[in-house]
């Protein structure tokens, strides 16, 4: 590489460096929320990352060794990986501290990179160019087939309010378009452009500081009038119906157990559960009512009344984990030794007052014990028309009549039948003050001791492992079951347990 004078290197500095970190700050801070579960500090990361390309940058454009470098900054990483490694944490906050250091000292890294790269290579703002184009790209394409974890963003309504007619799927949507590819295009453009004159000089004078910035403001405005103009004819004219339908009818699958659709028909919005259960740092949920029910579960009372027990209800069982994946999934081919007690009868096109059941359901699952029978009565809001939930488990299913007043809110009613546990208890009832229902708890409590303690031994060997068989190599979650469970000696004691500090975690 051929010797620069102080002040071209300074001015490159300038002119490439500053508009690069700020399009990083802009691209890291409008996405960084949905990249990782350790929620690190989005100014920290920019400062880190800004400390690491400016260092790097200097060093290189005074022809200092890359290898030499390279090679100590790996061993400080390294050395203080360590040096943390030593240091006593508790479980979860040693583990939260790795990863942490472990994302300061990647972006560390890559910004060492690209300083290297724009000191040394003519060619590299080509290259960054590139990149931050990609990431962007990628960023609206992923959230086009999961849009609800981007398009549900408060800073995303209320942008989408200010620059476009009305607020909707569509409308956010070509808002989320806008600003990631606009300043990105500006980006892309202003620093190849000011690249190509910045090399052709081999000093740098305070006449070309001036040109440079007259040749910058131009070039922002003729993008500036290239790229807006589709917003400009957005907000006066709004977009496209045709547009509108097409993207109201694409699914909206996010970090949520809800699979959204749009009914082309009524252009109302329809849900039903995915087949699957990601492993994501957040589970997004829905405000939209879906169903409304009635269930016939009270616990009764000594002085002659009722309390009502809800019951969670089941549109699948989610009984394979898939390591690789982080999800589990609808296993479609268990072990026989497992029951198969899932009733999914195809409801869409059933008139009313026709009744479907599933006998072999309460033969399948006769060993399960301590069971009764409720029913529940659905009324269907925006729940996906052929999707059939019940309290588990599930076994008979008959179309009901919507009241006339009730039409304009509900679209379809059903009654169903259901297989429950007698020892079944909501949420509420574990903090419960209630004495008949703290008694009751406990007489459950020692029910499922007893019963867990003398049958568990009993189950078919292939079924026990299908439930029980878990990955060795996670030592860290290994370990940490061993400590909770440390002195209990029945399945309920330890899985409560287990409960309990994760309750305990969530009051802290």
């Amino acid at each position: 590489m051929k010797k620069q004078s102080g002040t071209l290197i300074l001015a490159n500095a300038v002119f490439k460096l500053i508009p690069t970190i700020a399009i990083v700050a802009y691209l890291w801070i409008l996405y960084a929320s949905n990249i990782s579960e350790i929620r690190t500090d989005p100014v920290g990361n920019l400062i880190v990352f800004s400390i690491g390309l400016v260092i790097s940058y200097f060093l290189y454009a005074f022809n200092v060794r890359f290898s030499v470098t390279f090679l100590l900054l790996a061993g400080s990483v390294y050395g203080a990986y360590r040096w943390l490694g030593s240091v006593s944490f508790g479980e979860f906050d040693a583990f939260y501290y790795s990863i942490a250091f472990f994302i300061y000292a990647a972006i560390f890294v890559a910004a060492w990179v690209v300083g290297f790269g724009f000191a040394r290579f003519n060619w590299f703002p080509w290259v960054a160019a590139l990149g931050v184009f990609v990431f962007a790209a990628t960023t609206v394409i992923n959230d086009f087939f999961t849009l609800q974890s981007q398009l549900d963003a408060e800073y995303l309504r209320q942008v989408t309010t200010t620059l476009l007619p009305r607020d909707s799927l569509v409308h956010r949507f070509v808002t989320l378009l806008f600003l990631m590819i606009v300043p990105v295009m500006f980006y892309s453009v202003y620093i190849v452009s000011i690249n190509e004159y910045l090399r052709k000089l081999k000093v740098f004078q305070r006449e070309h500081f001036g040109y440079l910035m007259r040749r910058s403001f131009l070039t922002i405005a003729i993008l500036a009038v290239l790229l807006l103009l589709p917003m400009i004819y957005a907000y006066f004219f709004d977009i496209p119906e045709s547009l509108v339908q097409q993207m109201n009818s694409a699914q909206a699958n996010s970090a949520s157990f809800l699979k959204k659709t749009t009914d082309t028909a009524t252009q109302k919005p329809q849900f039903d559960l995915n087949d699957y259960a990601q492993l994501l740092p957040e589970v997004k949920l829905s405000d939209e009512t879906v169903f409304a029910t009635y269930i016939d579960n009270f616990f009764p009372t000594r002085d002659g009344g009722q309390i009502p027990l809800p019951v969670h209800f089941r549109r699948f069982v989610l009984n394979r984990y898939e390591p690789q994946n982080e999800k589990f999934v609808l296993d479609p081919y268990p072990p026989s030794s497992v029951p198969n007690d899932l009733f999914s009868p195809s409801i869409k096109d059933v008139p009313i007052g026709f009744a479907m059941w599933d006998s072999v359901i309460a033969v399948t699952t006769e060993e399960y014990q301590y069971r009764k029978n409720i029913s529940a009565t659905v009324y269907n809001q925006s729940l996906d028309p052929n999707a059939f939930v019940s309290p588990n488990t599930g076994w008979f299913y008959q179309k009901l009549p919507v009241a006339p007043e009730d039409r304009e809110t509900f679209t379809t009613a059903y009654q169903c039948s259901s297989l429950i546990s007698i020892w079944n208890l909501p949420p509420f009832m574990f903090s419960t003050t209630n004495p008949e229902l703290q008694a009751f708890k406990e007489q459950r409590a020692e029910a499922m001791r007893m019963d867990s303690f003398r049958s568990y031994a009993k189950l078919d060997s292939i079924f026990y492992r299908y439930y029980t068989t878990i990955d060795r190599n996670d030592t860290l979650i290994t370990k940490l079951a061993d400590e909770l469970t440390a002195g209990k000696a029945t399945p309920y004691d330890k899985v409560e347990s287990v409960v309990d500090y994760f309750l305990g975690k969530d009051e802290t």
